[in-house]
């Protein structure tokens, strides 16, 4: 896939518009384009600009001169599958595991691990498609493809960048558990396959302006990553001083380009702001709200990139009040969420160290 640049359609912008290029920007896209996708990253922006107002002097996202790291094709087949409207289909699922002998090595090494329980060994990717669901063999196919940028980066950018991943991974399995153990009673329908696998791919690419970052500047990004900044106010200021841009704008520049699912592009936009979306469509909720709360616990729990924090330092977070409150869910406090979230904690481990 071709390295790309953001045009911008600057027709209708004037020079005093340009300062307010994130609300205001209409973009030309390349012809990029997947079947059943939508893109309502327009909308996204503003509500990011919104929430973090005010913004500081920093170049104008009109300049943005940085190119989308090129994206494994398996990685951008994943996410479609994923988004689905009635999830991963399991045959197309099965045909990708089997398509791919890495794929298939390690989808067959998760089924047979001790969590699964299985009595007998598995031997086929059709059988370990079953056992573990189309959707989690989707969200694995989309971790190991992520780990292939890794062929586009300096060996001094490496630490940062498996950081980064395993963070994104523990992102996406949190955000698909939290939705999963939704405490439902029997009358209320639980999360479909088509919303864990919205709410894994919104987790595994949360952060993708932090990559595209890394990309662009490798050494100089690297160095910023490894500081520790004690608040997300903090690190988008920061970035935006060093690079005119934070990772939330670069990562909606780049979705827009891609013509990413919704449920992508407010993820993106809202994973720091989720405030921004207590009064959209519930499916939205849901998806945001999830990924908002995983990320914050997955700081807390070890995968953290910058936002170093303990749990008892992200109890206090208001994320989990405004998740118990907007998030669509039948949590009944915010101690239950957060319990259920320690809960989850050994299984988190064992999975984010299966894939990546």
């Amino acid at each position: 896939m071709p390295r790309h640049v953001c045009q911008p359609n600057t027709s209708t912008a004037t020079s005093e518009a340009d300062a307010r290029a994130l609300k205001t920007a209409k973009f030309r896209f390349r012809p990029v384009r997947y079947s059943g996708w939508r893109s309502n990253s327009i909308v996204s922006a503003q509500m990011h600009s919104e929430a973090l107002r005010p913004i500081t002097t920093r170049s104008s996202l009109y300049d943005l001169d940085l190119r989308c790291p090129p994206l494994p094709k398996t990685l951008l087949e994943a996410v479609e599958l994923a988004n689905e409207p009635d999830g991963p289909d399991f045959e197309r699922v099965s045909a990708m595991v089997q398509n791919d002998p890495g794929v298939t090595a390690r989808v067959l090494r998760i089924a047979n691990s001790a969590y699964y329980g299985q009595r007998g060994r598995i031997e086929s990717a059709h059988r370990a498609v079953l056992v573990l669901g189309p959707s989690s063999v989707v969200g694995v196919i989309m971790s190991m493809s992520l780990l292939e940028l890794k062929a586009t980066l300096d060996a001094s950018t490496m630490p940062i960048f498996l950081n980064l991943v395993r963070h994104s991974v523990a992102v996406a399995y949190l955000a698909q558990r939290i939705l999963k153990d939704d405490p439902v009673d029997d009358v209320v329908r639980h999360a479909t396959s088509a919303q864990l696998g919205e709410a894994y791919t919104a987790g595994v690419l949360h952060d993708f302006g932090k990559l595209v970052l890394l990309y662009n500047y490798r050494d100089d990004a690297a160095r910023f990553y490894e500081a520790s900044f004690a608040s997300d106010e903090d690190l988008i200021g920061a970035e935006r001083e060093r690079f005119g841009h934070d990772h939330v704008e670069t990562g909606l520049f780049f979705s827009q380009q891609l013509n990413l699912p919704e449920s992508l592009t407010d993820a993106i936009a809202g994973h720091h702001t989720s405030a921004a979306y207590d009064s959209a469509a519930e499916s939205v909720r849901r998806i945001l709200h999830s990924v908002a709360v995983a990320n914050r616990a997955a700081n807390a729990l070890g995968y953290a990139v910058s936002e170093k924090v303990t749990f008892e330092e992200c109890r206090q977070d208001a994320v989990w009040e405004r998740f118990v409150q907007h998030g669509s869910m039948h949590y009944p406090s915010v101690e239950h969420l957060q319990q259920a979230v320690l809960d989850a904690q050994d299984d988190l481990s064992a999975y984010v160290d299966s894939v990546v």
